[in-house]
């Protein structure tokens, strides 16, 4: 299934406009925008290699993204005055279907970046390569002249050859660390309303209320933990710059920035790190391992993870901040992570060290909130019973 063509053609199809109610206030076909929002939430991101590949990309290097996911694309129209109903737009490529990262959108950014505060936040970034990457060949730069050469390509006033440019391509997601490969979650912004008709003009602050009709709006995003193939086809060298450097330059600066829709609250954050490995004892030799921790929440248990409910658990492992819990829910075992300091002990106070949590260590989790199915993360509380 497409799905731009399932969220922009079909969404609506099924729609009576004749029943719409102009005010919001009544619903006429919440069964039907559940099952459609369902086939979007549901859907797996399993393309094979080809599909996404771009022979032209010389660079592909892949980036995660981090709670609570990414949001691309809002300023399109998608509105219905429906409560379920998605409210916002969304970007996906008109092809395979798939949601995406304009390569200008990618271009842009990099550029904002490398220009903001006069040229500091590039600055920053190689300082940090610098002390950080002994492979990181860069000295002195003269900023000015790099966005002249990458972004408009110019050198020395004069124009670079089209075939001296950097190219940036389209981002594409690639893979997803959730159960069955899901890929897409659901969320809710809300602003609030007040009555601007009635303020006076000499005093602007009058009637306006800041918590005053919360009106919840609900958008598409991507999920946490869905990996982005970024495509570069960085050509030679730019003020003095390999490409090499350039891509680490880059993909810090996409670290540093976020991108998508609503930076300013968490959106669109991006990062390098590995996923997170949970030390274990070796069955093949002597001594700890490091194994690749993966959450998993049984499609069987999804049912059952409902507000207040109350499970046994028991600590399985740990790193340097996070603890790995094992609960049992209807007879199948769910795995998730949490990090330390959201534990608490017998007493209800909150952990100060990771080192006050040990591997078979027994805890109480309740949930918080009820679990949508495809997230990684369980709104939850831990207690433990023994310490």
């Amino acid at each position: 299934m497409n799905l731009g063509l399932l969220f922009y053609k079909l969404y609506y199809r099924k729609i009576d406009y004749k029943k719409l109610d102009p005010k919001g206030k009544e619903s006429h076909h919440g069964d039907i925008l559940k099952d459609l929002n369902a086939q979007l939430l549901g859907s797996q991101l399993r393309y094979p290699e080809d599909v996404l590949a771009n022979p032209l990309a010389h660079q592909q290097p892949e980036m995660r993204t981090v709670y609570p996911g990414l949001m691309t694309g809002i300023g399109y129209l998608h509105d219905m005055r429906e409560d379920e109903a998605f409210k916002l737009g969304f970007t996906f490529d008109h092809t395979t279907g798939l949601p995406y990262l304009p390569g200008s959108t990618v271009k842009g950014l990099l550029r904002h970046g490398c220009e903001r505060n006069n040229y500091a936040l590039l600055h920053h970034v190689i300082s940090e390569l610098q002390a950080k990457d002994k492979q990181f060949a860069v000295g002195e730069v003269d900023a000015k002249a790099f966005v002249a050469e990458v972004f408009e390509g110019q050198r020395n006033n004069d124009q670079l050859p089209q075939h001296a440019r950097d190219i940036f391509f389209d981002a594409f997601p690639c893979a997803s660390g959730h159960y069955q490969n899901y890929f897409l979650g659901d969320d809710y912004i809300t602003p609030h309303k007040h009555d601007s008709k009635k303020v006076k003009s000499e005093d602007k602050t009058k009637n306006l209320d800041g918590l005053q009709a919360p009106t919840p709006l609900k958008f598409l995003k991507i999920l946490p933990d869905v990996t982005f193939r970024f495509h570069f086809d960085l050509r030679g060298d730019k003020a003095g710059i390999s490409a090499t450097d350039r891509l680490k330059i880059f993909l810090q600066l996409l670290s540093e920035l976020g991108i998508g829709a609503k930076t300013n609250v968490g959106y669109g954050i991006l990062t390098q790190r590995d996923k997170p490995t949970m030390p274990v004892k070796g069955t093949d030799a002597p001594g700890v391992i490091e194994k690749e921790f993966e959450p998993n929440i049984p499609t069987d248990a999804v049912q059952y993870l409902t507000t207040g409910e109350i499970f046994p658990g028991t600590v399985i492992g740990k790193d340097e901040n996070y603890v790995f819990l094992s609960f049992q829910v209807s007879a199948k075992e769910a795995q998730i992570r949490k990090r330390f300091d959201s534990i608490k002990n017998k007493d209800k106070k909150r952990l100060e060290s990771i080192d006050q949590v040990a591997e078979g260590d027994e805890l109480v989790i309740t949930i918080n909130k009820d679990y949508v199915h495809g997230e990684t993360t369980v709104n939850c509380s831990a207690k433990l019973t023994n310490k």
